[in-house]
Order: structure tokens, then sequence, then C-alpha cells
């Protein structure tokens, strides 16, 4: 529909488009009816975090797979779910490799659909892939600049650029993913995680309440973190009950947990707790943010070399966000330490290469670093 819109605009304005316009029109892949509405749904599902919506985006695409077997976008669309599921829901399945399956099949369909680059840049940030992010960064910006309205590009990106400590860039990716789509729950929520690893706590909460995703662990987790940040221990407390209720099995809920007790200075209960997580370890998509949890527990009740190796292992396990290990309060007692400013310097200089990275594939695709920027 977009492709078709821009010719219509070039003709009435009676605009020449370049052969590489005329290219990327021709080969743009038409809707194909009822696998292209299914299609849609399975989008729109994915929007969220939520168990059951991703189980209804599957439904969708392998509908939309049936339907039209040569659609490629419905294979992309089943992979991407895939993919969903390994990291966020069951680690210890072979989603991830049935996600490749479905990569490999849409380019067979359509070897420059920007969908599939997307879906590799998914695959790429994962744990069984060491959370590649100059991979992950490059694949999402080669999917953006060929479908710039592909509104999941934008918000994976910034998910991964917030993780390495580009954070202004990752706030406008969130922007530029809601602009687009108002009610991507997702982008929302990253939003508010953005704000968080700023410090800038109140209004973190209040982006994080406004995606309205607490249904989801992640977006329940992210809740109570907040709380905590402003001092509602009482909030912080409620949040990491109910989802411990509604998400068991996730070993950020005994880090959560752990988290509150080393707050009320609760020593022994931090200690059963970061027990707890170890017992509980898996390798879903967000364990480093488990370990870091870890980390500023050992950290508040003075264990600082315990922190320090948990702390590394977070930034060497994809979550390398240096600008918040320098402010995040919970760290306080190990920021004077040598190991901590070594760990510093390496991880500055780690997302200088991601920034740079960003900047030349931003000149690459036509864009300036402020080109199409929403405000911050």
């Amino acid at each position: 529909m977009q492709d078709e819109v821009s010719r219509r605009i070039a003709e009435a304005l009676k605009i020449e488009l370049s052969p590489a316009d005329e290219k990327r029109l021709a080969r743009a892949q038409r809707p194909a009816g009822k696998a292209y509405e299914l299609y849609m749904k399975g989008r729109a599902s994915l929007f969220s975090e939520r168990i059951e919506d991703v189980n209804r985006a599957i439904a969708d695409f392998e509908r939309a797979r049936q339907e039209d077997p040569a659609f490629a976008p419905a294979w992309i669309g089943l992979g991407s779910a895939f993919a969903r599921m390994g990291f966020t829901f069951d680690p210890d399945g072979d989603w991830l490799d049935k996600a490749e399956a479905m990569s490999e099949k849409a380019l067979t369909i359509d070897p420059k659909l920007p969908e599939a680059r997307y879906l590799k840049g998914l695959l790429a940030w994962t744990p069984k892939r060491g959370f590649d992010h100059a991979t992950a960064i490059a694949e999402f910006m080669t999917a953006i600049a060929g479908r710039p309205s592909l509104t999941e590009g934008h918000e994976r990106l910034g998910l991964v650029l917030l993780h390495v400590g580009m954070l202004e860039e990752a706030s406008a990716q969130a922007h530029q993913a809601l602009a687009i789509n108002p009610v991507d729950a997702m982008a929302q929520t990253h939003l508010g995680l953005c704000r968080y690893l700023q410090g800038r706590y109140q209004e973190a909460l209040e982006v994080t309440r406004a995606a309205e995703e607490e249904r989801s662990s992640w977006g329940a987790y992210q809740l109570a973190l907040c709380q905590l940040h402003v001092g509602d221990v009482s909030g912080a407390i409620e949040s990491a009950e109910q989802g411990a209720m509604r998400f068991r099995g996730d070993p950020a809920e005994h880090s959560l947990r752990g988290l509150i007790a080393a707050h009320r200075g609760d020593a022994a209960a931090a200690r059963n707790h970061i027990a707890l997580t170890v017992a509980n370890k898996r390798s879903f998509g967000h364990y480093h943010h488990t370990q870091y949890d870890v980390a500023c527990i050992w950290a508040m009740i003075g264990e600082k070399e315990q922190a320090l190796d948990w702390l590394t292992d977070a930034a060497r396990n994809g979550f390398p966000c240096y600008n918040f290990f320098e402010i995040d309060s919970m760290l306080e007692s190990v920021r004077a330490e040598a190991r901590f400013t070594s760990l510093i310097e390496e991880l500055k200089a780690e997302c200088d290469g991601y920034r740079r990275l960003y900047r030349e594939l931003l000149s690459a695709s036509g864009r300036d670093s402020d080109a199409g920027q929403p405000a911050i």
C-alpha cells in the first residue's frame, strides 16, 4: 500500500522516479488476499509481550502460510513469533532453529525482502548467538532502509541500542516506532526502559504504566524496578508478588525479590534469593538483567568482589550499558573499585564502536545522524 501511494504521489506531482525507485516498486510484493489479512493480524499480536498474543500470532501466521505458501511475509512472521518464543518464554525449546528455517524459506521466495533482514537481526541478538549487537544493528537498519514503515524494526533497533548504552538514539527509535504505530506496547515499554536507564525514574514509571504491559513478565518486572527507584517499596513488593503469581519460573522473579530485600536491609533474605536465582537459571533472552540485579544485590550487602563478578558477566552477556552502571545508586559501593573503573573504560570503548557503526550506516543510507529523528 505504501509503495502504491508513493507511485501515485510521484505521478500526481510529475516526479520522475529513479531506476532504483522503479525497481523497488516493481518487486514490492502485493497483498495476497486472505493471507495478507492473516499476516497483518499476526503482526498486530506481536506488538505485545504476552504469551497469549504470541500464540495467537503463531496461529495467524500458520494460517497465512497455508493460505498462500508463496507469500514470503507469512514465513517471516512465523519466524519472528518463533524467535519471540525462544527468547522470552521457552529458551530450552528449538524455537530459534525453527525461526532460522522460516527465514531461509522466505529468502528463497523473495531474496530482497526487508522483513527477512529484520528476522536475521532478531536471530543475531540472542543468547545462542552471544548477543551479536553489531550484526543486529546492521540487519535492523538494513530492514528499515528497505521498509521505513517497519514498526518492529525501529522498536527492536531501539532495544539493542539501549542495551549498549546508546540511550538517546534508542529513545528516538522508540518514538519513531510509536509515530508509525501509536499502540505498539513494546515500543512504549522500551521507551520507559530508556527513561529508567537515563535515571529519569519517575518519568520511566509513568511511561511504563501507560504501556499497560504489566500483564507480561517483563512489564511487571520493569514496573517494580521503577517503583523501587522512586522509593515506592510497597508498590514494588506488590508488583513483584503479582508477577510471581503470573509468571512462575522466570529467574527475574527471584532477583527482583532479592533487590527488594537488600533495599530493606535484609541481607539473609537477599542471599537466599540469589541462591534461588542461580538454582533456577535458564537462558532467557533477558537473563543478563537478572545477572545485573544480582550484582546490585551483592553490592548493596557489601560483597564487592561478588558484585563485580556478576556485573562483568551481565555486561558480557548482552547488557554493556555502562552509562547506567555509572549512575545506579544500587552500585554505589563498588564505584570506586579499580575493577569497576576498568570495566567502564572497556565498555565505553565497545559502545563507541557501536556508535560509529550506527552513524556509518545512517550515512550510507543517505541520512545523517539527526535526520528523521524525533525529539527525545
